[in-house]
């Protein structure tokens, strides 16, 4: 799975996608302000769950600012 968030200019939101072979989904990121992190969009439990560690462990390892692009790769499970 590939995923790929993107910084919303001016706000504390991630936009962006998780991709497979075989499915496509959108995620929305967005970072409260005391730094806890909530996904929506259309991405099954699982993948949504692991967005948001990702922006999470991203926000944690920041002072100050947000990286502009979060992207991971991961494999998938056989």
């Amino acid at each position: 799975m590939r995923l790929r968030l993107v910084l919303d200019p001016g706000k504390r939101r991630y936009e962006g996608t998780a991709t497979t072979p075989s499915s496509r989904w959108t995620i929305t990121a967005t970072i409260a302000p005391d730094e806890s992190v909530s996904i929506a969009g259309d991405a099954p439990a699982e993948i949504a769950e692991y967005a948001r560690r990702v922006v999470r462990i991203a926000v944690r390892n920041t002072e100050g600012a947000l990286p502009r692009t979060i992207q991971r790769w991961r494999a998938e499970k056989e």
